[in-house]
C-alpha cells in the first residue's frame, strides 16, 4: 500500500502478493515538505 503524507491511499494491492507503484511528483513533494516542516524539528545532540 503507498499512502500519500495525507493520508490518501495511492496504490493498494490488497490482500494479493504484488507490488504496488506509485509516481512521485518533485514540486508536489516540494509543496508538502513546505506544509509539514518536521525536519526543521530535529535536534541534534
Amino acid at each position: 500500500m503507498i499512502i500519500d503524507p495525507w493520508g490518501m491511499v495511492l496504490d493498494d494491492v490488497g490482500t494479493d502478493v504484488g507490488v504496488a507503484i506509485a509516481e512521485i511528483n518533485p514540486a508536489r513533494l516540494s509543496q508538502v515538505r513546505q506544509q509539514m516542516p518536521a525536519l526543521q524539528h530535529r535536534v541534534f545532540i
